[in-house]
């Protein structure tokens, strides 16, 4: 009889979140500093961050329909459009953004501030064990403790309620006065995963790095040496200007065409009356072949996770080579703007839902698919 036994698979939770009861908040994967890790990631990567620009432009698109909702102004002196875009580009990056609701005297809503997403986290209720409802955000410039930037939490982060119209009175109250009230905070997660959402890039972590490595790789072969080192024996020189010649000569010659470190050696048992030379090479110039095997398919898997966007939108050398019109491009764009219709169509009701609007007055204009016309109607929430 064949003996068995019970395999119990350990995998990695993808996204930790614990109790930081000390600073009164939910912790946002390791160290707290998922999202702050996600961007250097995708900073570093060419193929991450174009896709990012190619989602968060293939989420606002044109802008708002409604040509007098769109251009209306914060104190901060964003319009509409503009806070569209940033909020877009958070979603592309985070599938997440975070805004602040500002009261009118009337207690409605009167006008949304984006809120760098990488500042949010949620607030620690008092019985969080037994309650996980987020009734509180806040919002800090330094997770990450940058000695350029205050460090103290209490002193400088604001802690704001969770958006709710509905208890905005209580909180004025509460307040003493609405002028003393810091508006409520709308966190808008576009994922499953709660609190905090995942990065549409979570995946392809170790990808995006190492797409970044591979261009650092690059870059030191060419003009670091990193790969492939020239030793340079030479006998006794007669002049020193005849060696110094010798050092201008070797500097001139090197560079992009011939990339690496060059160490000159002087080898005093060279029994010559001219100086004796002997080049001897360590590693070998970048394999042209082994450079791309590695690169087209990290370029890939990473723009995969954008939402499927279209290779050739993320490197416009794939169309040159094959002949791709605009015509075609246009194509490639309009398929794309169309698998994302989900995250722009929440995006627009979640803005509506802030500001207290009719869902068509928000709604974000897409030229690829609708005709020109335009939709006109009252944008001020106080009417």
């Amino acid at each position: 009889m064949i003996a068995h036994k019970k395999v119990n698979v350990i995998v990695d939770r993808a996204l930790k979140v614990n109790a930081k009861v000390s600073e009164k908040i939910v912790g946002y994967g390791d160290g707290n500093l998922y999202p702050q890790i996600l961007s250097e990631l995708i900073y570093a990567s060419k193929t991450a961050s174009l896709s990012v620009e190619r989602l968060s432009e293939a989420i606002e698109c044109e802008g708002f329909k409604n040509r007098d909702f769109g251009e209306m102004t914060n104190a901060h002196g964003d319009n509409m459009d503009e806070i569209l875009n940033m909020l877009a580009y958070d979603v592309a990056r985070f599938r997440g953004c975070a805004l602040i609701v500002q009261y009118g005297g009337d207690y409605r809503p009167k006008m949304i501030y984006p809120v760098p997403f990488e500042y949010v986290r949620a607030g620690l209720n008092k019985d969080y064990l037994t309650n996980p409802v987020i009734h509180k955000y806040v919002v800090f410039n330094n997770w990450d403790r940058q000695n350029i930037k205050s460090t103290q939490l209490d002193k400088t982060a604001v802690t704001y309620p969770a958006f709710n119209p509905d208890n905005f009175a209580d909180e004025v109250e509460f307040f003493g006065g609405i002028e003393n009230h810091p508006g409520q905070l709308l966190y808008i997660n576009f994922f499953t995963t709660k609190p905090y959402p995942l990065s549409p890039f979570h995946a392809v972590q170790s990808e995006m790095q190492a797409e970044a490595m591979n261009s650092t790789y690059v870059e030191r072969t060419l003009t670091r040496g990193f790969h492939m080192c020239s030793i340079i024996s030479h006998g006794e020189f007669t002049e020193q200007e005849e060696q110094d010649a010798f050092v201008k000569g070797i500097k001139d010659i090197m560079g992009a065409q011939g990339a690496g470190s060059a160490v000159l050696v002087r080898d005093e048992n060279a029994l010559t009356d001219k100086p004796f030379i002997k080049v001897d090479q360590l590693g070998v110039p970048i394999d042209a072949n082994l450079y791309k095997a590695y690169n087209e398919p990290l370029k890939k898997d990473i723009a995969s996770q954008a939402y499927n966007i279209p290779i050739p939108l993320v490197d416009s050398s794939l169309i040159s080579f094959s002949n791709a019109s605009g015509e075609v491009v246009k194509e490639m764009q309009k398929v794309y703007r169309r698998s994302v219709t989900k995250l722009r169509s929440k995006l627009s009701r979640e803005i509506a839902r802030a500001l207290d609007l009719p869902t068509e007055v928000c709604e974000i204009y897409n030229e690829l698919e609708e005709s020109n016309s335009t939709v006109n109607v009252k944008t001020d929430p106080n009417e």
